[in-house]
């Protein structure tokens, strides 16, 4: 953010003041700042549509449902090791919403995962599921973890869904770099769901 935004920021916050930070960028940005606010909310470019939006949001007549593209640096000297997620702010996937979600009973099968997503407040509520995959090395470690699927669901308040989020030929491939070339490694998989 410009400095002038920065010392407002910083003035409001000295001050007791509760801070909503609507934010317009297409880009990474420093989110250092944001622990001194109540809520952060991102938009791209803005349009007269945007506005209307972002008023129906701020003002509890819309519920938020959009998600991070990418990882958010909690200060931009992060973005020099993209691959520490450690150090990120948020998470790829990442999105607050006025309604609660749990998810409950995953099953997985050699056709895909199911499980149940649950809206537990009484607020109708679009949830944002996400599938990960990481591949086990034969010292029993995580090597990496990858999002390979997404979906939406709509539930009311207090409902359940039963999601499915099936298997293809993209879900367990990685890109050999050494090869030049997709692989499937053989060995074990982990298959985790959730918000992100």
């Amino acid at each position: 953010l410009p400095e002038e935004q920065l010392k407002l920021i910083d003035k409001l916050y000295e001050n007791g003041k509760r801070i909503i930070a609507v934010l317009q960028t297409e880009n990474v940005i420093d989110y250092s700042f944001v622990y001194k606010c109540c809520a952060v909310l991102q938009t791209g470019l803005f349009t007269n549509a945007t506005v209307k939006a972002l008023c129906g949001i701020l003002c509890g007549a819309v519920n938020p449902s959009a998600r991070t593209i990418d990882y958010c640096p909690s200060n931009l000297d992060v973005c020099i090791n993209k691959f520490d997620k450690s150090t990120y702010e948020y998470p790829l996937g990442y999105g607050l919403s006025y309604s609660s979600f749990e998810y409950t009973q995953l099953n997985v099968t050699q056709k895909g995962v199911t499980f149940i997503v649950k809206n537990v407040s009484h607020i109708d509520g679009i949830d944002v599921p996400q599938m990960y995959v990481e591949y086990i090395d034969e010292n029993h470690k995580p090597v990496y973890k990858r999002l390979k699927g997404f979906t939406k669901v709509y539930i009311r308040g207090g409902e359940s869904v039963k999601v499915f989020m099936p298997f293809d030929e993209y879900t367990f491939r990685t890109y050999n770099s050494e090869a030049k070339c997709y692989e499937i490694k053989a060995g074990k998989y982990r298959i985790s769901v959730g918000a992100n």
